[in-house]
């Protein structure tokens, strides 16, 4: 896969494995603990700049216990630390997959990417 799309995701995976939070970009592959990264809003700046801005989700299985709900804050907070470009901090929501709502929090991620 290429592109400066994909590029961006992968560059943001890379800040997020290397702050020790594991993710997944494929909604198959939920599971709590983990953060899951939407497809981005795109900003084209020229054609070989884009400004891309990825909702990651710290999810945790329902009903959203007291247990559960501590370790999607240390996951928001462990995104917040990996990831800089979060000017709006996250936002506690609700992901939806497959039918089922997991207890969130929503952190959005801005990246820049550059064509080589």
């Amino acid at each position: 896969m290429s592109g400066l799309i994909w590029d961006g995701l992968q560059n943001l995976g890379t800040l997020l494995t290397a702050g020790g939070v594991t993710w997944t970009a494929d909604s198959r592959a939920i599971r709590p603990g983990i953060a899951v990264i939407d497809p981005p809003n795109v900003r084209v700046i020229n054609e070989s700049i884009y400004e891309l801005t990825f909702s990651v989700y710290a999810v945790v299985a329902p009903p959203g216990d007291i247990n559960s709900i501590a370790g999607m804050y240390k996951t928001a907070d462990d995104i917040i630390k990996a990831a800089p470009a979060t000017p709006n901090g996250a936002t506690p929501t609700v992901y939806v997959t497959g039918g089922q709502e997991l207890p969130a929090m929503q952190v959005q991620v801005t990246i820049t990417v550059k064509r080589s």
